[in-house]
Protein backbone atom coordinates (compact mmCIF):
# COMPACT_ATOMS: atom_id res chain seq x y z
CA UNK A 1 0.00 0.00 0.00
CA UNK A 2 1.31 3.44 -0.85
CA UNK A 3 2.06 5.82 1.97
CA UNK A 4 0.64 9.35 1.67
CA UNK A 5 3.03 12.22 1.70
CA UNK A 6 2.70 15.80 2.77
CA UNK A 7 3.33 18.95 0.86
CA UNK A 8 5.77 20.75 3.11
CA UNK A 9 4.91 24.41 3.51
CA UNK A 10 8.43 25.26 2.37
CA UNK A 11 7.33 24.07 -1.07
CA UNK A 12 4.35 26.42 -1.01
CA UNK A 13 6.17 29.48 0.29
CA UNK A 14 9.52 31.13 0.51
CA UNK A 15 12.38 29.82 2.71
CA UNK A 16 11.81 32.89 4.89
CA UNK A 17 8.25 31.74 5.58
CA UNK A 18 9.55 28.29 6.55
CA UNK A 19 11.98 29.83 9.06
CA UNK A 20 9.21 31.94 10.57
CA UNK A 21 6.84 28.97 10.84
CA UNK A 22 9.55 26.84 12.45
CA UNK A 23 10.23 29.57 15.02
CA UNK A 24 6.48 29.88 15.66
CA UNK A 25 6.37 26.11 16.18
CA UNK A 26 9.04 26.46 18.86
CA UNK A 27 7.39 29.42 20.57
CA UNK A 28 3.63 29.14 20.24
CA UNK A 29 3.13 25.51 20.94
CA UNK A 30 1.60 22.70 19.01
CA UNK A 31 -1.99 23.41 19.96
CA UNK A 32 -2.18 26.69 18.02
CA UNK A 33 -0.49 25.25 14.94
CA UNK A 34 -2.66 22.14 14.94
CA UNK A 35 -5.81 24.24 15.11
CA UNK A 36 -4.64 26.55 12.32
CA UNK A 37 -3.60 23.58 10.19
CA UNK A 38 -6.85 21.76 10.90
CA UNK A 39 -8.85 24.76 9.66
CA UNK A 40 -6.71 24.88 6.52
CA UNK A 41 -7.05 21.14 5.95
CA UNK A 42 -10.85 21.45 6.13
CA UNK A 43 -10.69 23.52 2.94
CA UNK A 44 -8.64 20.78 1.26
CA UNK A 45 -11.13 18.16 2.45
CA UNK A 46 -14.18 20.02 1.12
CA UNK A 47 -12.48 20.52 -2.25
CA UNK A 48 -11.46 16.85 -2.38
CA UNK A 49 -15.06 15.83 -1.59
CA UNK A 50 -16.31 17.91 -4.48
CA UNK A 51 -13.95 16.34 -7.05
CA UNK A 52 -13.60 12.70 -5.94
CA UNK A 53 -15.33 10.24 -8.29
CA UNK A 54 -18.10 8.50 -6.43
CA UNK A 55 -20.33 5.49 -7.03
CA UNK A 56 -21.53 4.83 -3.48
CA UNK A 57 -20.55 8.10 -1.79
CA UNK A 58 -18.72 6.30 1.04
CA UNK A 59 -15.27 7.69 0.22
CA UNK A 60 -16.68 11.21 -0.06
CA UNK A 61 -18.62 10.80 3.20
CA UNK A 62 -15.73 9.43 5.26
CA UNK A 63 -12.86 11.77 4.30
CA UNK A 64 -11.60 13.24 7.56
CA UNK A 65 -9.24 15.93 8.80
CA UNK A 66 -6.90 14.85 11.54
CA UNK A 67 -3.48 15.24 13.06
CA UNK A 68 -1.33 12.47 11.63
CA UNK A 69 1.13 10.56 13.76
CA UNK A 70 4.44 9.63 12.20
CA UNK A 71 4.60 6.20 10.62
CA UNK A 72 0.90 5.70 9.87
CA UNK A 73 1.14 3.12 7.09
CA UNK A 74 -2.55 3.37 6.12
CA UNK A 75 -2.45 7.13 5.57
CA UNK A 76 -3.23 8.17 2.01
CA UNK A 77 -3.67 11.88 1.86
CA UNK A 78 -2.35 15.37 1.63
CA UNK A 79 -1.94 18.08 4.19
CA UNK A 80 0.26 20.57 5.98
CA UNK A 81 3.50 19.99 7.86
CA UNK A 82 5.86 22.09 9.99
CA UNK A 83 8.44 20.31 12.11
CA UNK A 84 6.64 17.39 13.81
CA UNK A 85 3.14 18.81 13.39
CA UNK A 86 1.23 17.19 10.54
CA UNK A 87 -2.44 17.69 9.78
CA UNK A 88 -4.08 16.31 6.70
CA UNK A 89 -7.07 14.86 4.94
CA UNK A 90 -7.23 11.16 5.66
CA UNK A 91 -9.03 8.47 3.72
CA UNK A 92 -11.27 6.04 5.63
CA UNK A 93 -10.40 2.54 6.82
CA UNK A 94 -11.35 -0.42 4.65
CA UNK A 95 -14.22 -1.46 6.89
CA UNK A 96 -16.00 1.90 6.46
CA UNK A 97 -15.75 1.52 2.70
CA UNK A 98 -17.08 -2.05 2.78
CA UNK A 99 -13.75 -3.56 1.66
CA UNK A 100 -12.69 -6.97 3.03
CA UNK A 101 -9.96 -6.49 5.65
CA UNK A 102 -7.82 -9.31 4.23
CA UNK A 103 -7.49 -7.89 0.75
CA UNK A 104 -4.65 -5.68 -0.46
CA UNK A 105 -7.14 -3.77 -2.61
CA UNK A 106 -7.82 -0.25 -1.36
CA UNK A 107 -9.59 1.95 -3.90
CA UNK A 108 -8.73 5.40 -2.48
CA UNK A 109 -5.07 4.59 -3.18
CA UNK A 110 -5.96 3.21 -6.61
CA UNK A 111 -7.87 6.40 -7.43
CA UNK A 112 -5.16 8.73 -6.16
CA UNK A 113 -2.16 6.89 -7.62
CA UNK A 114 -3.52 4.87 -10.54
CA UNK A 115 -3.27 1.08 -10.81
CA UNK A 116 -2.66 -1.92 -13.01
CA UNK A 117 -5.80 -3.63 -14.29
CA UNK A 118 -6.44 -7.40 -14.29
CA UNK A 119 -5.80 -7.50 -18.03
CA UNK A 120 -2.38 -5.88 -17.57
CA UNK A 121 -3.37 -2.41 -18.70
CA UNK A 122 -3.00 0.77 -16.69
CA UNK A 123 -5.82 2.75 -15.12
CA UNK A 124 -4.60 6.36 -14.81
CA UNK A 125 -4.75 8.19 -11.51
CA UNK A 126 -7.58 10.50 -10.53
CA UNK A 127 -5.57 12.48 -7.97
CA UNK A 128 -8.44 14.05 -6.05
CA UNK A 129 -6.34 14.82 -2.95
CA UNK A 130 -3.36 16.25 -4.85
CA UNK A 131 -5.65 18.33 -7.05
CA UNK A 132 -7.54 19.58 -4.00
CA UNK A 133 -4.28 20.76 -2.44
CA UNK A 134 -3.05 22.37 -5.66
CA UNK A 135 -6.26 24.33 -6.21
CA UNK A 136 -6.58 25.53 -2.61
CA UNK A 137 -2.95 26.06 -1.54
CA UNK A 138 -3.09 29.88 -1.42
CA UNK A 139 -6.47 29.93 0.32
CA UNK A 140 -5.25 27.36 2.85
CA UNK A 141 -2.10 29.37 3.59
CA UNK A 142 -4.12 32.54 4.09
CA UNK A 143 -6.42 30.74 6.55
CA UNK A 144 -3.42 29.35 8.44
CA UNK A 145 -1.82 32.81 8.55
CA UNK A 146 -5.04 34.45 9.76
CA UNK A 147 -5.55 31.85 12.50
CA UNK A 148 -1.95 32.18 13.67
CA UNK A 149 -2.20 35.97 13.61
CA UNK A 150 -5.37 35.76 15.72
CA UNK A 151 -3.68 33.38 18.16
CA UNK A 152 -0.62 35.61 18.47
CA UNK A 153 -2.81 38.67 19.11
CA UNK A 154 -4.80 36.80 21.75
CA UNK A 155 -1.63 35.46 23.35
CA UNK A 156 -0.05 38.91 23.41
CA UNK A 157 -3.07 40.55 25.08
CA UNK A 158 -3.64 37.77 27.63
CA UNK A 159 0.05 37.01 28.21
CA UNK A 160 -0.48 33.28 27.70
CA UNK A 161 1.20 31.30 24.94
Amino acid sequence: MAKGDFIDISMLGEPELQKKLNSIANNLGQKALKKAFRDGAKIIKETAKSIVPSKTGKLRRYLTVRAIKSGRARYIGRGLKVKDIKVGVQTPKKIKLGIDQDTKWYYPAHLELGHRTKSGGWQPAVPFLRNALKTTDQRVLSIVRANLRRYIQTASTTGRV
